[in-house]
């Protein structure tokens, strides 16, 4: 239910984070989307870097070369 006449964005969860937008740099959003792609086969597939490299349709030295760039640590 909307406060007033019309549905706002806050009425629908949509407000801008205090941050501000994300950069619509295509490399910053590009490094964004690698990220959170890594992430979620990572969650998914655990430890198991063939897997993951499996999963995300890439070899597991391209794997091991974005898992560097994002700086992303698979130690305990």
């Amino acid at each position: 239910m909307a406060d007033g006449i019309l549905v706002s964005a806050d009425d629908l969860g949509l407000s801008i984070p205090e941050e501000g937008l994300p950069s619509l740099a295509i490399r910053a959003a590009r490094a964004r989307a690698e990220r959170e792609v890594l992430q979620l086969a990572l969650a998914q597939a655990g430890t198991n870097l063939s897997k993951v490299a499996k999963l995300l349709g890439i070899s597991r030295p391209t794997l091991y070369d974005l898992l560097q760039q994002h700086q992303i640590c698979l130690d305990a």
